[in-house]
């Protein structure tokens, strides 16, 4: 079976979040994830999109890329921006 595979990409607003939602939403559907687990895989990646809207662009409005793809039953996420690096050290 062949690799299923797509991205979102979207301003680093709070306000998409909605769409953020929707887009796993469907992965998780073509993974055939449960309930518990795509709930855990929306919560994670929230935490993960909000960190990046407070703290990569605390200043401006930058992109996020969101790429998700199905390997070998598996749902592997890709999350990806160009602000400010985390640093553990701050």
């Amino acid at each position: 079976m062949g690799q299923q595979a797509s991205s979102i990409t979207l301003e680093a607003s709070l306000k998409n979040l909605g769409m953020i939602s929707s887009f796993l939403h469907k992965w998780a559907k073509k993974a055939n994830l449960s309930t518990h687990s795509e709930n855990e895989l929306l919560l994670t990646v929230e935490e993960v999109y909000i960190n990046i809207v407070k703290y990569a662009y605390p200043e401006s409005l930058g992109k996020v890329t969101i790429h998700c793809r199905i390997d070998e039953g598996s749902l592997v996420l890709k999350i990806k921006d160009e602000g400010i690096p985390f640093n553990p050290l701050h």
